[in-house]
């Protein structure tokens, strides 16, 4: 018999309470919100010389959320004091939330910060599209965005509605029209969409090709067709669309007229 043990103890616990590890870490979590789930998993083990599994860690951070700041549903209830907030931090922002029976419909936010910089530093050139949001409740997130001096993406106004639908979308651009006082000179924006209807009717309007060409390619698939489609589309003068364009036409006819029929400019 060995009287003297010197190995490590150590014990793997699959059943370790995921509320327990969250009231006890609660603390450093809050110190360290992005801490990885390997780190935290190593301080478990550091404190107590239990492991638990990754499923367990990622639970119990979760978890520490929810001790934080509420589950999903009491998270709205916040939705008030984050408005308040960023009105007060950024004094002539636009914060706009729109009820259905007094339930969150909809949340439109334009940070002044954002709004000054865009006409001192970017082109009048919006692009504006929506994605799908995964979640408890799902919606969609549409985004306003130009291009800085870099060539870069910059943000100007976000929103978070309830589905994306032409109505959904004229209030979001109503908005930041008013916001950026588009009216104005109307004429020097320049706007692309994913032929959303649009409230600011005298600016020029573009169409963004790889939505388009997402569309077009349904009908016709084939690695051709797209690459006419492409150099069509990024055509350096007018003459050189149409001598696109012919080709598109020598191969498929219907393929020709089906872009043909697309309004090119509002």
């Amino acid at each position: 018999m060995v009287e003297e043990h010197t190995c490590e103890s150590s014990m793997k616990i699959d059943m370790v309470k995921v509320k327990f590890l969250a009231r006890k870490y609660v603390n450093k979590i809050r110190r360290n919100p992005k801490i990885s789930l390997n780190f935290f998993i190593g301080d478990i083990y550091d404190d107590l010389k239990v492991e638990i599994n990754v499923s367990t860690a990622w639970r119990a951070i979760k978890a520490v959320g929810y001790l934080l700041y509420g589950n999903e549903n009491q998270q709205f209830v916040r939705l008030w004091s984050y408005a308040k907030e960023l009105l007060d931090t950024m004094p002539g922002s636009t914060v706009i939330t729109k009820l259905d029976e007094q339930k969150f419909m909809r949340i439109y936010i334009c940070p002044e910060p954002l709004k000054r910089e865009l006409f001192s530093g970017c082109r009048r050139f919006i692009c504006v599209d929506g994605c799908f949001l995964k979640g408890a409740f799902n919606g969609q997130l549409l985004a306003a965005v130009a291009h800085d001096a870099d060539n870069g993406i910059y943000p100007i106004a976000w929103a978070v509605v309830e589905v994306e639908n032409t109505e959904s979308w004229k209030w979001f651009i109503k908005l930041l029209k008013e916001d950026l006082h588009m009216d104005r000179q109307p004429k020097s924006w320049v706007l692309m969409t994913n032929q959303q209807n649009s409230e600011l009717l005298d600016a020029e309007h573009r169409l963004c090709i790889k939505h388009l060409h997402a569309k077009w390619s349904k009908r016709f698939p084939k690695k051709m067709m797209k690459d006419l489609m492409w150099k069509a589309a990024t055509a350096a003068n007018v003459k050189y669309f149409k001598y696109r364009m012919q080709r598109i036409k020598n191969v498929s006819v219907d393929a020709y007229k089906a872009l043909d029929g697309i309004e090119r400019k509002k």
